[in-house]
């Protein structure tokens, strides 16, 4: 008995949801190509193409649609910067007391962030609180030399050195202030300005006191 063998042949197609997946897809690199390719293409204003080298293209010979582009960009940077600005003013106050701790620390002594009227307003003070520990501190220390003198002369005296004290004194916050200002610290920075003041305590003694009150108060207190 013949045993009839059977051979089934079998092919393999795509369906039309794949294919036409591929086309789309052939049609897609091809318009991909093509635009990068018309991208190097400028349209003048008669309508014609021409070819631009960037390699050799500046400022002045960019097409005008270019030209609009980087004015509009850089009027988007202007008006982004002066924004910003604007927002950092109005979120960071610099007060009477900032300007003053900005002053007292050797690296930020030039105060460069407040205003001319800030600083000068700044240097007052420290001038004027120099001259009324001064004249505290010296009144302490001549009671007892004043009280032994009679009355007379005691009252004649206390007039006199007054008055001469309080001239010696303006002139030596004066000095101060400015010998400060003057101090050269290039090759000097401090991360605690408690260091500096230790340092230069003999130099500055009066903005050394004042130092040290300002730079006690707790972050927490002067938040």
């Amino acid at each position: 008995m013949t045993q009839k063998t059977t051979t089934t042949t079998t092919s393999k197609e795509g369906s039309p949801e794949i294919d036409c997946y591929y086309m789309n897809e052939e049609e897609n690199h091809n318009d991909s190509d093509s635009t990068e390719e018309s991208s190097e293409d400028e349209e003048d204003d008669d309508g014609k193409l021409f070819l631009i080298d960037y390699t050799t293209t500046t400022l002045d010979n960019l097409p005008q649609s270019a030209k609009h582009i980087l004015q509009t960009i850089e009027h988007c940077m202007k008006f982004f910067a002066k924004r910003a600005y604007q927002l950092l003013n109005s979120m960071f106050q610099i007060d009477d007391i900032h300007v003053m701790g900005a002053f007292l620390h050797p690296n930020y002594k030039t105060s460069r962030s407040a205003t001319s009227t800030q600083i000068d307003d700044c240097h007052q003070a420290c001038r004027m609180v120099i001259t009324t520990n001064a004249e505290h501190d010296i009144t302490e220390e001549c009671i007892e030399e004043l009280l032994s003198k009679k009355p007379k002369i005691l009252f004649e005296s206390l007039m006199d050195h007054n008055r001469i004290t309080k001239k010696k004194n303006v002139k030596a916050a004066k000095d101060e202030v400015d010998r400060y200002l003057e101090l050269d610290l290039q090759d000097e920075t401090y991360l605690s300005p408690l260091d500096f003041w230790k340092k230069y305590e003999s130099k500055f003694p009066s903005l050394s006191r004042l130092a040290k009150r300002y730079f006690a108060i707790p972050c927490s207190s002067a938040a």
